[in-house]
């Protein structure tokens, strides 16, 4: 059943978030305003089942006051990554834990209106197959290796999924599932798991993407921002040549994406017979740490991403950035060349020490959740369960959808 958050609900999740412990008058500072505002906002959070709060002393004196907190079994998202070779679904809470994972049978292959249905299929099976170890939804948060309009729910442009292009997948979703859906790419949905799960911050940060194509964002204390042609898959077409060497699918030759992608590593590691290009990401990584030859291609990788980053920065006036993507999170090779280059002068980290411990291992379900968290925070609705048509648990709603143990 969708249930309308209450006036300062979703500020309130995102504090808590962050912060993890605060009482109402904490609440009433960070956000301006009234006791009773905020304590008619708790008590509806509490009753929906999102926050929980137990009786304290602050620092052993005075009178106790309630102390909040998220509930573990409390707010959950049904989190989404769709990629060329790696697509899978994942129940995340609003705590960053995973509660269930699993893989789709999503490739560049699969025609949109059968990805729509697998996507269904999986959304049905966790929610129904974990009924009970969560109290409600913010709805279905989908990550997208292509250009998205989040208002819109709809993929704009994608050069590995062309036939999707102009595909109102949000809505789709959502009409199939009965859940409010969101859907944003996959640089932009990071910079929104910065805003739940990252440390606070009130400056910006530069975001350097590398998977299967090289994106670039900046983030502010208000969230994700456009720029110049140094964001978005922009950034991974800098610094091309008329001619060169390695020539891009953007028809130039040397830019960023010639060195620092997946897509074309795994290419030039194909030609080199290192590598079957079509094996899942991870493996190729894992073969190309076991040669000379793969491990060079991969510092190349490390060392252009960072330095191109590097004068993103400068020409932004940007003093901090994030490095993120299967690239980073796959290798160590790319890790340690990028390190060698990193320069005293900006602030820089890998988003899986930005979110440390458990969270890192998740970090593309953690965003999807980030988007489907920042869509109810936009929508003003929640998923209170029960949910009548996901009553029933789905023991095998789709055989191409694999649960991962």
């Amino acid at each position: 059943m969708r249930t309308k958050l209450p006036p300062m609900g979703a500020s309130v999740l995102r504090e808590l978030c962050q912060r993890k412990r605060l009482t109402i008058p904490d609440l009433q500072d960070l956000l301006d305003v009234s006791a009773p505002t905020m304590t008619r906002s708790v008590n509806q959070l509490i009753e929906l089942g999102a926050i929980s709060g137990t009786m304290k002393r602050q620092g052993g004196l005075g009178r106790p006051a309630k102390v909040l907190g998220l509930e573990p079994d409390g707010l959950a998202c049904v989190a989404v990554s769709i990629a060329p070779r790696e697509s899978s679904a994942a129940l995340v809470s609003l705590t960053g834990e995973t509660k269930d994972m699993l893989t789709l049978p999503i490739t560049t292959e699969t025609h949109y209106a059968e990805a729509v249905e697998t996507t269904a299929d999986a959304v049905r099976l966790l929610i129904g197959n974990n009924r009970g170890k969560i109290r409600a939804l913010s709805g279905v948060g989908i990550t997208f290796g292509g250009a998205v309009s989040f208002s819109e729910g709809r993929i704009a442009h994608t050069s590995s999924f062309p036939e999707w292009r102009g595909m109102p997948i949000a809505s789709d979703v959502e009409a199939a599932t009965r859940l409010q859906t969101f859907v944003d790419n996959h640089p932009v949905a990071i910079l929104r798991a910065f805003s739940w799960f990252g440390p606070l911050t009130d400056h910006s940060r530069y975001l350097c993407f590398a998977d299967q194509g090289v994106a670039g964002c900046v983030s502010g204390p208000g969230g994700p921002r456009p720029d110049n042609g140094l964001t978005s898959g922009a950034f991974g077409h800098v610094g091309g040549r008329d001619r060169g060497n390695r020539r891009c699918w953007c028809g130039a030759f040397d830019c960023l994406n010639t060195v620092g992608s997946l897509r074309s590593i795994t290419t030039v590691a194909e030609e080199q017979g290192l590598v079957d290009s079509q094996a899942r990401p991870g493996d190729i990584v894992k073969i190309l740490e076991q040669s000379d030859e793969g491990r060079a291609l991969l510092a190349e990788a490390g060392t252009s991403l960072v330095e191109r980053t590097i004068d993103a920065c400068r020409v932004l006036g940007i003093s901090e950035y994030v490095l993120a993507g299967r690239l980073f999170e796959y290798s160590p090779t790319v890790r340690e060349a990028a390190s060698a280059v990193m320069s005293s002068t900006y602030g820089a980290s890998f988003f899986g020490d930005f979110v440390s411990g458990a969270l890192a291992r998740d970090s593309y379900h953690l965003s999807a959740a980030a988007v489907g968290f920042d869509g109810m925070a936009e929508s003003g609705f929640i998923e209170a369960l029960k949910l009548p048509h996901l009553d029933t648990p789905v023991v095998n709603a789709n055989e191409g959808v694999t649960k991962n143990v």
